[in-house]
């Protein structure tokens, strides 16, 4: 009776622990050069339309740049979701978000939700007016989306511990639902208004059913909520397509009825597709816009493909995302059922590698410990895989692979509480270097494109940039790069961070250095 509640008490800690840092990054509208900017219609419209302010190597260019620490935020492309939401105008029957790198299945939830929110009279409608008259409204619509993005997850994690007792113990349950929670990429998107995390709640939805199905009874029900979930998924982002065949394929293979014929499997094709169009209907009507921005959105990833990356992205992102160790079970249980003789794992084995491969070669441009992003499925899959596998197994292994998990995510989790820390942000604390030592004293900066996840929040409006310049400042997402430079004046290094295994990822305080030239 007690283990029955303990996934609740477990979902609960979770709940507060992710909320204790939600706010990171917000600080930098409390600086009190860009508190007091003002922004106009016309920067807002630049920004709703996405249009860039180009390098102009002066200081009333620089000063336009200051909206960016205004309304973006420390996370890239968070900003995305506010555009969206900010081009929806129900009383004027818009409903084109105009961003389709996040799919409806977010971008209108999300809306529901905000408006929801509004008439409990705890936020603003999100517009371009609101944003332009209401103070620190931005900074809570990161918060609220955050939450939201969080409440979701939660919720994932809850239906994934219903798919783990199908095949394992309450206790061994506990231990993978602790494992998917904690795990260093769960950490990081779990409070990110981006659809990447929040889309597992589908995912795990359409698996659960999908093991209802396969374990319980077929029935054309279990069917019809595999295919709407399936549609929500691939609606929220089309970097779940991947799973969307893969969840289909291992329906088909398990089916050890023959329940699944030719019709039902068209029936899961037409539905899922269904609910997909229903939730991103502009992608047809204004197909071209859509077009325009994938071609743009991915281009760069064919740019720059190398192949060796695919085989670092196993190191470099896959097991910093989803945990060291646990990584490392999953890929020898894989193996392991793969050399037996069983023809229907080998084929579902093989499929799950390609689904760890496509991850690769999307994320393989560089270098990136957040690449494992764009499979997110894989955490809940290589769980559930485990849970199968271990079942009959002593916990030790689990436990040994919490451990590691935790210790691997308590660095990145102070990391969120460093960001808005006067004593440990790398970004505040530059800034504050930056403006005292170079920009009040009239030296110049390098050129730069600067955004708040990229470049610390000096003051731009006393800020002289020019090409011939004395001192350059870079962020660095990989702390190894930082050997390449020899003329570092100043560095601003986070509390823990190595060489070879960045437990700090990306945009949340990262390693900052000026060179002088």
């Amino acid at each position: 009776m007690k283990n029955k509640y303990i996934i609740f008490f477990l979902l609960i800690f979770y709940f507060f622990f992710q909320i204790s840092t939600l706010d990171y990054g917000l600080r930098i509208n409390d600086i009190n050069y860009i508190k007091n900017h003002y922004l106009d219609e016309e920067i807002i419209n630049k920004f709703r339309e996405k249009k860039k302010i180009k390098k102009k190597h002066n200081v009333d260019a620089n000063e336009n740049w200051v909206y960016r620490y205004k309304l973006y935020s420390v996370n890239a492309d968070e900003v995305n979701s506010v555009m969206g939401l900010s081009k929806i105008n129900p009383k004027e029957k818009k409903f084109d978000p105009q961003v389709y790198k996040y799919g409806g299945a977010f971008i209108y939830p999300l809306g529901l939700y905000f408006y929801t929110l509004e008439k409990l009279n705890i936020l603003k409608d999100v517009s371009s007016k609101t944003i332009l008259q209401g103070d620190k409204l931005i900074d809570q619509i990161y918060f609220y989306g955050r939450f939201f993005v969080l409440i979701c997850f939660i919720l994932s994690c809850y239906f994934l511990y219903k798919c783990l007792i199908i095949f394992s113990n309450k206790t061994n349950s506990l231990l993978f639902s602790s494992l998917y929670l904690f795990a260093p990429g769960s950490i990081i998107y779990s409070q990110v208004m981006k659809p990447h995390w929040y889309s597992l709640l589908w995912i795990n939805l359409a698996i659960y059913f999908c093991l209802k199905y396969i374990k319980k009874k077929p029935s054309n029900y279990y069917l019809l909520y595999i295919s709407i979930f399936l549609g929500l998924a691939i609606g929220s982002s089309l970097a779940f397509v991947p799973f969307y065949f893969f969840l289909i394929f291992v329906l088909f293979y398990l089916d050890k009825k023959k329940f699944l014929n030719f019709r039902k499997i068209f029936f899961i094709f037409l539905s899922s597709f269904s609910v997909f169009l229903i939730t991103n209907p502009y992608i047809l009507i204004n197909f071209s816009n859509f077009f325009f921005e994938a071609n743009n959105e991915y281009s760069w990833v064919l740019k720059e493909f190398d192949l060796k990356n695919v085989f670092l992205f196993f190191s470099t992102s896959y097991m910093q995302g989803f945990g060291i160790l646990l990584s490392l079970i999953t890929v020898f249980y894989s193996i392991k059922e793969f050399r037996k003789k069983k023809r229907h794992n080998k084929k579902i084995i093989l499929f799950s590698y390609l689904l760890f491969l496509t991850g690769a070669f999307v994320g393989s441009y560089a270098l990136w410990h957040i690449q494992f992003r764009y499979i997110p499925y894989i955490l809940p899959l290589s769980i559930i895989f485990l849970s199968y596998k271990l079942r009959n197994k002593k916990k030790y292994l689990l436990i040994c692979a919490l451990f590691i998990t935790i210790m691997q995510t308590i660095p990145l989790k102070i990391a969120y509480f460093d960001e808005n820390s006067n004593k440990f942000s790398t970004r505040l604390n530059s800034a504050i270097w930056i403006n005292n030592e170079i920009v009040n004293k009239e030296k110049v900066l390098c050129p730069t494109d600067p955004s708040p996840y990229y470049y610390p929040p000096i003051n731009f409006k006393k800020a002289v940039i020019k090409e011939e310049c004395e001192y350059n400042v870079l962020v660095l997402r990989e702390p190894k790069e930082i050997k390449n430079y020899d003329n570092i004046i100043k560095k601003f290094a986070p509390r823990f961070q190595f060489s070879q295994i960045p437990l700090v990822y990306s945009h949340i305080n990262p390693l900052i250095i000026v060179l002088k030239n």
